[in-house]
């Protein structure tokens, strides 16, 4: 699969590492992954063409995740968003599913899991 045959999956994680990591087996998985390391970044990315799926972390420079996830769901109700935090408490993880996201991974996340939470959030859309 060629990269414009491949879905577009949209990483917006601050931590650049951690970003490179998941981009890295996305792209190994066949997709095609995006990183952008700050919310106003990946803001814009957004408004410039929707991915398959958005890759987004909570604690963002510039604009923080649950604002981009309020913002999407006004313009994008059925994107599939994927919160991948390192805030674990459940307060947090039941905040971001109420506000749209369809799923939460807790850092550290096995790359594995993500890349088929990411397969499945493709075949529901």
């Amino acid at each position: 699969m060629n990269d414009s045959e491949a879905p577009y999956i949209l990483i917006v994680e601050d931590d650049e590492s951690t970003g490179e990591a998941v981009a890295f087996h996305l792209r190994r998985a066949g997709l095609a992954p995006r990183l952008e390391t700050d919310g106003l970044a990946g803001l814009q990315a957004l408004k410039n063409g929707l991915p398959a799926v958005l890759l987004l972390d909570l604690m963002l420079p510039h604009i923080d995740g649950w604002h981009l996830i309020r913002e999407v769901r006004e313009w994008a109700p059925n994107l599939p968003i994927i919160v991948m935090t390192a805030r674990t408490n459940e307060h947090d993880r039941v905040e971001v599913l109420g506000l749209g996201a369809d799923d939460v991974v807790s850092k550290p996340f096995s790359m594995r899991e993500l890349v088929a939470r990411v397969t499945a959030a493709l075949r529901r859309a």
